[in-house]
């Protein structure tokens, strides 16, 4: 009953017409048995054994002398080859790699099957049974290679065809980060990664991605750049393919840490100009890693551990009003002109006449001047930048990684692993996001966290047919809440300032970030670079979350290989389309009452500026499914 019922299920599992090109993350080994003569030797048998966990895998050769074992785990294997009348053949040390064929021949010499010929495997092998190109970089090179950051992104770096973006960054991780490269040409967003055949894609930008494997956790990385098989999809560009470490019959483990100072960094040249002390850069990446054996040659586990702490400092500059302004108080104008020859203060005029007090001052508009800091410059002020300031952000990232390897037995096969990366920045960022402006008062707190889960079941049918279904998941999400030195002055804007639509019609309701002031508040305000636009991004989120569902089917028959599958993604992604402040009333530029400078006019009751509202904040939610079956069909003529 046990062999129909599993028949049943690989006949349904081959057979559903679902989708999607199903993502390799094993190997091929194959070859031809023959004699000295050349002659085929037909049924001869192969034993392929994995060194790390004893898992062998038997086949024999066909009427041409060949034999092929698919879907086999990454790793280093024994080839052992026996035929009656002739002497036993071992290849010692073949390493496969993902996505790739290993080609074992062997050449049996005449004599008893108890004598034995070994051989040690060549270690460069060169693809030569299909068109697809790529690269493998092997774990031991993953981690000993001097990587900026301990990222695996720079390894796509190494290889040939690959462009970078102006903005590729390879030591960052989560939102600081991003895998903008081209690959042959294509899009930088062309390109699909790969997990032990999980989709780790961002496909909300497609230049992004969730989780970021740990080096130390990594068996092997592999770009494929080219003509790659139709089991890989999803791409027009690259798939960059990793494997994860698994554990073996020997107990391993590790521990590093790697360390960063800006004492041994110079000071940078407009920290030195605007009078500010050097910016903080201390870095310690730290973490650990052991694996092994539960139950020899039956099950296995490899865990690791992994965080990076930063402090990375961001001179802030920006010309702002005096405390007599910004109570009021114009009587002593800031001196001074910027780059432009514009004065650092214009002259307040209300009917051709200056003005040295603001006449009645709105609630609203004060708490709005209470958004920027107060200077802290008196002498050697350059471009009216009276504030000037170093904010140190902390960046934090951690990783947990484990995976389980179980021989059910000596043809059931399951693997599962789980991952989960949170990247965080609290205040004060290093303002290389979106939503919001430079003054620290009020400011987003950054958290990402990214999760991967996976198990796969693998079916040997005989030796010539293998079965593989997975069950993957994969998500992310962004989170950002409201900080800074002053947080609650938010909400007593949000007292004091109505917006045209009620709260209750807004998403954050009574949460809303302060109004937008386009161009900020106009002369008298701006940054080092020209006006800075006043507003806050938080309370936003979003999330991504991808289930996916897939099948491979190979079997050898004779001089051909069938192979079968699908790939069901079922996606969602839900996202906040604007920043909070950008469901507040949005400002530009005075339409009634204007003075001339900004920090007057906006503390200036009934000034009436150009004005935008939003009824709320539209929250999208997005579905969609990918579905995509393949079907591959390889061999050969042979003339008889």
């Amino acid at each position: 009953m046990r062999k129909y019922l599993m028949c049943a299920l690989v006949v349904c599992l081959t057979l559903l017409p679902f989708p999607a090109s199903a993502q390799k993350s094993t190997g091929t080994i194959r070859g031809v048995v023959t004699d000295n003569s050349g002659a085929a030797l037909v049924g001869a048998k192969v034993k392929i054994e994995n060194k790390g966990t004893s898992e062998i895998r038997s086949v024999t050769t066909n009427q041409q002398g060949e034999y092929i074992a698919a879907d086999l785990p990454v790793g280093m294997y024994d080839v052992t080859v026996q035929q009656s009348n002739f002497k036993e053949s071992v290849n010692r040390g073949v390493e496969l790699h993902v996505a790739s064929t290993a080609v074992v021949n062997a050449t049996l010499q005449v004599g008893n099957v108890e004598e034995k010929v070994e051989v040690a495997a060549n270690a460069i092998q060169v693809e030569t049974t299909t068109g697809a190109v790529g690269n493998v970089v092997d774990g031991t090179a993953v981690r000993e290679l001097p990587l900026n950051g301990r990222s695996f992104a720079q390894l796509t770096q190494l290889m040939p065809g690959v462009s970078a973006a102006a903005n590729f960054d390879s030591k960052n991780k989560g939102l600081e980060a991003g895998v903008d490269f081209s690959v042959n040409g294509n899009s930088t967003t062309g390109n699909i990664f790969l997990i032990d055949g999980v989709n780790n894609n961002d496909v909300g930008s497609n230049r992004t991605i969730m989780v970021y494997p740990s080096i130390d956790a990594i068996q092997e990385f592999k770009i494929l750049r080219n003509s790659y098989g139709p089991e890989y999809g999803q791409a027009m560009g690259a798939v960059i393919s990793i494997v994860t470490r698994g554990g073996t019959n020997s107990l391993h483990g590790g521990a590093f840490y790697f360390g960063r100072n800006d004492a041994l960094n110079a000071t940078d040249y407009f920290n030195n100009l605007n009078g500010a002390p050097k910016d903080k850069l201390r870095r310690n990446d730290f973490g650990y890693n052991i694996g092994g054996p539960i139950k020899k040659d039956k099950l296995f586990f490899f865990w690791s551990q992994e965080w990076n702490r930063e402090l990375r400092g961001k001179l802030r500059t920006a010309s702002v009003p005096t405390q007599a302004e910004q109570n009021g108080d114009f009587s002593v104008l800031r001196t001074g002109v910027d780059r432009n020859n514009n004065p650092c203060d214009p002259a307040p005029m209300i009917n051709g006449v200056q003005a040295t007090s603001v006449p009645s001052v709105s609630p609203a508009g004060k708490l709005l001047v209470n958004l920027l800091p107060l200077p802290n410059k008196t002498s050697g002020i350059v471009n009216c930048q009276n504030w000037v300031q170093s904010l140190t952000s902390p960046v934090h990232w951690r990783e947990e990684n484990v995976r389980v390897d179980y021989n059910l037995t000596k043809t059931w096969l399951l693997f599962g692993r789980f991952t989960q990366d949170h990247w965080e920045q609290p205040y004060p960022s290093t303002l290389g996001f979106w939503g919001d402006d430079q003054y620290p008062s009020v400011e987003g707190n950054w958290n990402q966290p990214g999760y991967q889960a996976t198990i796969k079941l693998t079916k040997l049918l005989g030796n010539s047919g293998v079965n593989d279904f997975q069950i993957s998941y994969a998500a992310n999400r962004i989170t950002v809440t409201q900080g800074g030195t002053n947080p609650g002055l938010q909400q007593q804007i949000a007292q004091a300032f109505q917006p045209y639509f009620p709260e209750s019609q807004k998403f954050a309701g009574a949460n809303i970030g302060y109004p937008v002031f386009w161009g900020g508040l106009g002369a008298g305000s701006f940054s080092g670079t020209g006006p800075s636009d006043l507003w806050t991004i938080g309370p936003w989120k979003n999330n991504q979350e991808l289930y996916v569902l897939k099948d491979d089917f190979s079997k050898v028959a004779g001089n051909h290989t069938f192979k079968v599958g699908f790939l069901y993604s079922t996606n969602k992604k839900n996202e906040l389309v604007n920043a909070s402040s950008a469901e507040n009333a949005q400002f530009w530029g005075v339409n009634s009452g204007n003075t001339g400078n900004g920090i007057f006019n906006t503390l200036q009751r009934g000034t009436v500026w150009g004005f935008s509202e939003l009824q709320t904040n539209p929250y999208s939610e997005t579905r969609w499914h990918d579905i995509k079956p393949t079907l591959a069909i390889t061999g050969k003529l042979v003339a008889t």
